[in-house]
């Protein structure tokens, strides 16, 4: 923002001023999500066996999410940063995607390593 004076201007939009900065932000975000999901729609088409799901790993990894969230307000998180609390939910999320299978595993061997051979 130091070397281009033009992101600091304002635009006013339905009465309220937005700085260049985050339109930009926000625009280039938008877009990478759209180019995401065009790429994950040209994908190929699979079948997919959907009748086992595993009810279990979708209540550990929402369990998870919604506890990091949780202890993630009670540490100070404010509800108007909003920005913060988007950055918290998706982090939680992915911390839960990676401890679930990690603690489906402790529970389904009770703690023992198993070894494949």
């Amino acid at each position: 923002m130091e070397n281009i004076p033009t992101l600091r201007k304002t635009v006013n939009i339905l009465g309220i001023e937005v700085p260049i900065l985050k339109i930009l932000q926000h625009s280039s975000t938008l877009i990478g999500g759209l180019i995401i999901l065009l790429a994950i729609y040209k994908l190929p088409k699979m079948e997919i066996d959907t009748s086992k799901i595993n009810l279990a790993y979708w209540r550990i990894l929402i369990g998870l999410t919604l506890l990091i969230i949780v202890i993630r307000f009670m540490s100070g998180l404010e509800f108007r940063e909003y920005g913060n609390v988007i950055v918290t939910g998706i982090s939680a999320g992915l911390i839960g995607l990676i401890l679930t299978p990690k603690l489906m595993k402790i529970v389904n061997t009770g703690g023992n390593k198993v070894y494949k051979q």
